[in-house]
């Protein structure tokens, strides 16, 4: 019996987001069900996990966080960051 198997590439279907700063990770917590504070999701962790209702890959770097959703995703999960940013943004000034 003969084995037969067929590849395609495609990485160029991802996006890359990053996030970095600080409250980055109180940020993605908010849409994230992975506790993302750096004792328990620590540099060079990585997680498959919904962003909201987002499929992604989420990195921890050094400088924060590595954000990829499928590209055509891509508005869409930069549009929930930013309104979750705004909305902590918002809340900080009030205190």
């Amino acid at each position: 019996m003969d084995a037969h198997a067929a590849l395609t590439d495609q990485s160029d279907g991802w996006a890359c987001l990053s996030l970095t700063g600080a409250g980055a990770d109180q940020a993605l917590m908010r849409l994230v069900p992975v506790d993302l504070r750096p004792a328990a999701f620590p540099v060079g962790h990585c997680i498959r996990a919904p962003l909201n209702h987002m499929n992604m890959i989420l990195t921890r770097t050094e400088a924060g966080f590595e954000v990829f959703v499928f590209r055509s995703m891509a508005r869409t999960a930069w549009h929930e960051i930013d309104e979750v940013m705004a909305v902590l943004e918002a809340r900080a000034s009030l205190a």
